[in-house]
């Protein structure tokens, strides 16, 4: 064995599968659940206007993997994955600017079960309707909520960094 804890191996199993709600895992008789990745930093709920609201589930997994594969946007639907959890062209575009250092190091899961309501969905849950009225709003309401949190958490590591240098050579500079 490895000689992980079990909460470590829930946290480790955690992080990496909970993207995709059709995926269950347990450990040791019990499932794993969001409460298992105590680096879940934040849920939020965000008002897509005219629609509802959506909710967004921020994972950011520290150690940058080597690979994107696991983390981007996961979209869910009643309960179910649409599409692959990844950061999209648009999403690119949108919100990273090439800033893919941090795009290798959150995960966001948004539920939005509305947009079955609106039919857009695409017939065998591969992805969205891409002239869905309601899909694009989200999708722009998501990704500008999402850039802010990428932001905000880029700017706390910038002062977290600044003060380490402040607290290491005084206030000579």
């Amino acid at each position: 064995g490895l000689g992980f804890s079990e909460e470590r191996a829930r946290e480790l199993i955690g992080s990496r599968f909970l993207a995709n709600p059709g995926f269950a895992v347990s450990v040791g008789g019990r499932q794993i659940t969001f409460n298992d990745i105590p680096d879940l930093l934040s849920t939020e709920e965000v008002e897509v206007e005219g629609y509802g609201k959506v909710r967004i589930l921020h994972i950011d997994t520290k150690k940058a993997d080597k690979t994107t594969k696991q983390h981007g946007i996961a979209y869910w639907v009643q309960n179910r994955a649409v599409g692959q959890c990844k950061w999209s062209r648009s999403d690119y575009e949108r919100i990273l600017d090439g800033r893919t250092s941090e795009a290798k190091r959150f995960t966001f899961i948004v539920q939005a079960d509305f947009l079955n309501k609106h039919n857009a969905v695409l017939e065998d849950w591969s992805g969205f309707h891409e002239d869905s009225e309601p899909w694009k709003k989200t999708r722009e309401t998501v990704q500008d909520r999402i850039r802010q949190t990428i932001f905000e958490s880029g700017k706390c590591d910038r002062e977290a960094k600044r003060r380490a240098v402040i607290e290491r050579i005084g206030t000579t500079v």
